[in-house]
Parts: C-alpha cells; structure tokens; sequence
C-alpha cells in the first residue's frame, strides 16, 4: 500500500535503538522503524540516519548522547517522534509521579529514593503497609528503563522488597519505584496517539522479554470496557507527550483497569503492519 498523504518530498532521519535498550527485542524493535522508512521512501520522501540535514526525524533512540543530538534539533525547529521531553518522561520514576499526580489508573505506588529508602521511612510506609497485610509488591528500577532482569523484582514479604531494594542500590541505581501487585488478566497495548490506531493482546499470548508475566499466569477473560482501556491509554500517552506508545495494564476480576508500565515506541510485532502506517501518517502531519 502507497501513503499519498503529502507530495512534497521531505529529508527524514530514522534513528534506531540501541542494543543496551532492546533486551531480547533488537530485530522486532528494528522491524518496525525498517516498515515505517519503506512506507516514507514509497511516498517520495527521502530516509537516512542524517539528523542534520533531517527535515523530521523518528526515532527509537534512548541514550542519553543520541538524545542530546536531537534535542539540539529541536532547538533547530525539527519535530522528533517521540519528542526528547517525552523520552525523558518515560523513566519509570518520572511516569510513576505524573501518573500519580494525574490521576491515571494504576496500582498503588510510591517513588522512593534509595538512600531514603527503608521500611520505616515516611515515604515507603504506606506501600510496605500492602506487604503487611499479606500482599505483594513490586521493586522496579526507578532511574531508568528495564534493561535486565533484575530492574524489576516480585517481592511476597517485606523482606523480600528490602531486599530488592538494596540490592538496586548496591547496583548504583538512584531510585525505585514500588508498587502493589495487581491480580488479574495481563495485556499488552500498542497506540499512535490520534491516529485511532490502538490494539491489545493478552500477555500470556505473546513474546516475553524476562518472563515476568507468569507471575499473573495465563488469562481468564475477566470483561472489560475496550473503549475506556483505550481512552486511558491516550490519557496516559497525554500526559507524558508520547506520540508512539505501548504498556501492560492488569484487568481485575471487576473489569477495573491498572496501567503498570508504560513506555515510548514498543516493537508492535503482532500489528506492525497497521501500526507502521499510522506512524508513517503521523511523521508527515507532523510537519504541517
């Protein structure tokens, strides 16, 4: 299929992750930058890696010395997908807060500095009061993305979230996120904010980077609001400025929804081809 939404030729640079943040993902991660740079050159427009001749760019890239190269092209008035501002929204502590403090569905959670971090201090008691009542938590890498894993931990005891923390500490990472255990079906989404493309999967069902959704298990079909998940995704994707976004959300036996990741620009392996033409949509308009 031809994208004729725009004739005016354009030079785009397509930037691709780097391999530290594609754990397990690097050729589906690559796959669906390759779909969106043949749907752009089948247009008349011209792809490279070349950000300084770059008229707009899309990009997977999360170092921070790629990050500093396009954020000096925004200063230059060339539009990023996704934009540095929300890259950068998107360490697991920076979400965490905006989400909090937006009021996006998610488990109960706080942000904990690690140096501050003990169980009785005033910012973790809260949430080792769900651990004391006989549930579990989740220790998770605060101060960036999950790139191992033990970036994100299941604790069943207190003892056990100590210990995770500590452990993230002796690591040199800064902060963690911890958070309640969310029981219920595990599902994946994929959205390009106000493009009307959005779709889900359960977990279960799919690739797992660390094999993490086991502790979930396999799906029981709980009824859920499809147009509310997807409202709460775009929601969540406002608030951090994602244009390209993907996540998990846990479906409780109620039908109530909890977001308990949320990232930039996922592989969308299971519908690159729908997704590649809402993006390539999007990186044209974007220049309008």
């Amino acid at each position: 299929m031809r994208l004729r939404l725009y004739i005016i030729e354009m030079n785009i640079a397509c930037i691709y992750r780097e391999q530290q943040f594609s754990p397990n993902m690097v050729d589906k991660d690559a796959a669906i930058l390759d779909a969106v740079a043949h749907l752009l050159v089948d247009a008349g427009h011209r792809v490279s890696p070349d950000i300084h001749s770059a008229q707009m760019v899309f990009s997977m890239a999360r170092s921070s010395a790629m990050l500093d190269r396009l954020r000096d092209a925004e200063g230059r008035g060339v539009r990023v997908v996704n934009s540095t501002a929300s890259i950068a929204n998107c360490r697991r502590d920076r979400f965490t807060s905006l989400f909090l403090q937006n009021d996006v569905l998610m488990p109960k959670s706080v942000v904990c500095d690690v140096l501050d971090c003990h169980s009785h201090s005033e910012s973790i008691i809260p949430i080792m009061d769900v651990c004391r009542q006989g549930k579990s938590l989740w220790v998770k890498r605060g101060d960036g993305y999950s790139e191992r894993p033990d970036d994100v931990v299941f604790c069943t005891n207190e003892t056990e979230t100590m210990t995770a923390i500590a452990a993230m500490k002796a690591r040199g990472i800064s902060s963690v996120v911890v958070s309640a255990h969310a029981d219920g079906d595990l599902i994946k989404f994929y959205g390009v904010r106000g493009t009307g493309f959005f779709r889900w999967y359960y977990a279960a069902e799919g690739h797992s980077k660390f094999g993490l959704e086991a502790v979930n298990g396999n799906h029981k079909g709980y009824s859920f609001d499809t147009s509310l998940l997807w409202q709460t995704c775009e929601n969540a994707a406002d608030v951090l400025g994602l244009d390209v976004y993907g996540g998990d959300v846990v479906v409780g036996t109620d039908g109530s929804l909890s977001i308990i990741d949320f990232n930039d620009w996922p592989s969308f392996s299971r519908f690159r081809d729908d997704a590649a033409m809402a993006i390539a949509s999007l990186v044209t308009l974007k220049t309008s």
